[in-house]
């Protein structure tokens, strides 16, 4: 079809083109067709459209497909105009039944849908299961109206939009994008590349009653979905459930809260890595769900006792700390922060993870004799630093002991570790060489056998 041909006024459709055809439409006008059942501008049976100038305008179809009905076939559309058409029932100007629709130019304008859905776009899986694609990329449908939803498409298939794609929302919102749940499956719209179309490109998106859980737009990749760029009237308990952003899909998702008792752990050097026992995500609708710690954003709101490590808190100590349910694709949305303490206790040196060397005999000297103490905490693999987790009194340690008087050293635990426990060690006169040892090992007068038992105060 080129410049001057003008197909009108005929009682049926102006063009039918059949499977395995091509149609090229590049000007003149196909206008003013009425057509009982099918496509009244062009009714497209398997066959290949490919549009890039040209008027198809002011048809009348009594079903669907005011200006094309395509059944199976392909359309691609860069340029012309559908506009002023009108179907019975559904697209008034483009019934996409079970077929493919690339459009990246032209306008699809001021069409009507008059009982149903769809005034711009209609697109629908076939009755026997053919899916439809609808891909917009470029140019512009608006100003189209539908008597149930879906002024600018009603979708119950494919939609990938992307690039310059225009669809302005209309007066009252009449422009609209209809999400249809049919057949208990809500079919998304899809964004499959960037949005380039400015300020000016913002959809409205309409959707019947929605489930926990369903999806409403799925991004290809997260950067391509600018949530100004929609606005919609998606119809749900709204004091139950919200629609969340969840990583580039938008779904709709039941509002919660997070439960979370205060907790106590004893010092295990790993921070504020909470009970995940104690946290409980409550459900609009009564539930009380398990998360994940994965799930939780945990954030220090305020040190309540001193800490040698504030930024990330492992020392004992009490500390206020906010958590907020991050949420997952499960159907629930993130929660607000809820404040709950978390106590670091010390742990006691009288443990089976703690163990503190014996001390060998020591030799006389006149002058008070302080052998080093060394405690290990087997658990962590940490060996304990005099000074900053215990400190240490000697008592008895000047004279040369006797079984019955021995030396002793008084460990006191600090920081994060607590109680207080003793050691017992000799002090001799006279500590023989090692060759001697075995001859002295016989007398039996050099072996420590102080008490290197743990004495808990």
């Amino acid at each position: 079809v080129k410049d001057g041909v003008i197909l009108t006024k005929l009682n049926d459709s102006g063009i039918i083109n059949n499977s395995s055809a091509t149609l090229n439409i590049s000007g003149g006008e196909i206008t003013t067709n009425n057509k009982g059942n099918g496509g009244a501008g062009v009714d497209n049976l398997g066959g290949t459209i490919n549009m890039t100038g040209g008027i198809i305008s002011n048809n009348f179809t009594g079903v669907s497909g005011g200006g094309i009905n395509n059944f199976k076939g392909t359309i691609n559309m860069s340029g012309g105009t559908i506009s002023g058409n009108t179907a019975n029932q559904s697209g008034g100007g483009i019934y996409n039944d079970g077929g493919k629709l690339n459009l990246t130019g032209g306008i699809i304008s001021d069409n009507t849908a008059k009982t149903r859905y769809g005034g711009g776009v209609r697109n629908i899986i076939a009755i026997d299961g053919t899916s439809a694609v609808f891909n917009m990329s470029g140019g512009m449908i608006s100003g189209n109206t539908a008597d149930i939803s879906g002024g600018a498409v009603a979708n119950a298939a494919t939609f990938n939009i992307s690039g310059n794609a225009l669809i302005p929302v209309g007066t009252s919102n009449a422009n609209d994008i209809f999400l249809q749940n049919r057949n208990g499956i809500l079919y998304p719209l899809t964004i499959n590349g960037p949005l380039t179309g400015g300020t000016d490109q913002v959809f409205f998106l309409s959707v019947e009653e929605v489930k926990k859980g369903e999806l409403l737009i799925v991004a290809t990749d997260d950067s391509y979905l600018d949530a100004n760029k929609f606005d919609s009237n998606v119809k749900f308990d709204e004091e139950k459930y919200e629609v969340v952003d969840f990583n580039g899909k938008l779904i709709v998702c039941e509002k919660t809260e997070l439960i979370v008792e205060d907790m106590q752990k004893v010092f295990d050097n790993n921070g504020l890595n909470p009970d995940i026992s104690k946290v409980k995500l409550a459900t609009k609708s009564g539930e009380k769900i398990a998360v994940n710690a994965n799930e939780l954003e945990l954030n220090l709101i305020e040190t309540k006792a001193a800490s040698s490590n504030a930024n990330l808190p492992k020392d004992v100590g009490t500390y206020e700390v906010s958590a907020r349910y991050i949420g997952n694709q499960s159907g629930f949305a993130p929660s607000t922060s809820n404040v709950f303490n978390m106590t670091i206790q010390a742990k006691t040196i009288n443990n089976s993870d703690i163990v503190i060397e014996d001390i060998a005999n020591q030799k006389y000297t006149g002058e008070a004799v302080t052998p080093q103490v060394v405690v290990k905490d087997v658990t962590l693999g940490y060996t304990l630093v005099e000074g900053v987790d215990y400190e240490v009194k000697y008592e008895n340690n000047i004279n040369a002991t006797s079984e019955e008087s021995l030396a002793k050293v008084i460990i006191n635990a600090k920081g994060n570790y607590t109680q207080t426990c003793e050691k017992t060690f000799k002090i001799l006169s006279d500590i023989p060489a090692p060759d001697d040892k075995k001859e002295t090992d016989k007398k039996g007068d050099n072996s420590n056998t102080g008490d290197n038992t743990c004495l808990l105060y």
